[in-house]
């Protein structure tokens, strides 16, 4: 396999998780992009979060950009969130284009939905029945963290976590190998020789 370097980015108008793992590194790099409100000063923060994802693409050499596609056509969302929701897939499609275009460099750019990331990730992207709809959103956004938390991730943000699975799934992929080693058959391998390390005892 050629050399990779993902950033998965798990975009919110004001606290943007980011992840990062290039192949050969053993674990990966993470943390926050945050603004204040975007009400009335869409495109200032519009324009702030496409030059911050640009110089951090551009930083780590990324060779896939990936995002979590936020597209719920349920929601009722307001103008200023509508903006800053869609604005910014655009805005990252966009730096991916000036990346491959003016630096030279090959970015495939990808969005990918909720659940597909996060059934690769926790092994199951469904909650337990019977909570409504917040509750399910707590739910998924605490697994999510346990999971970097299994993996030697001290992670302590929601945000940062998700970016994490974003990263893990992209990675996977990607890369046939990542993938053996990260997916949930591995991790089922492992819970199966700790049982039977604990039934040895």
């Amino acid at each position: 396999m050629t050399h990779w370097s993902v950033l998965a980015i798990d975009q919110s108008a004001t606290s943007t998780g980011w992840a990062h793992l290039a192949k050969g590194q053993r674990a990966p790099t993470w943390g926050k992009f945050t603004l204040p409100s975007w009400q009335d000063r869409e495109g200032e923060c519009l324009w702030k979060w496409f030059t911050w994802l640009g110089e951090k693409a551009t930083e780590i050499k990324i060779t896939n950009l990936i995002l979590e596609d936020t597209f719920i056509p349920t929601h009722n969302e307001t103008l200023t969130q509508r903006i800053a929701q869609y604005g910014q897939i655009g805005m990252a499609d966009a730096v991916a284009h000036l990346c491959n275009t003016s630096k030279g460099m090959a970015v495939e750019f990808t969005v990918v939905k909720p659940g597909v990331w996060r059934a690769a990730f926790l092994g199951s992207a469904q909650p337990p029945k019977g909570l409504v709809q917040h509750q399910r959103r707590t739910w998924l956004k605490e697994r999510a963290v346990a999971e970097c938390h299994r993996r030697g991730w001290s992670v302590d943000s929601h945000d940062v976590a998700d970016a994490l699975g974003i990263l893990a799934y992209a990675c996977g992929a990607i890369d046939p190998a990542f993938a053996t080693q990260q997916g949930p058959l591995f991790r089922r391998a492992e819970m199966q020789c700790e049982e039977e390390r604990r039934s040895s005892r």
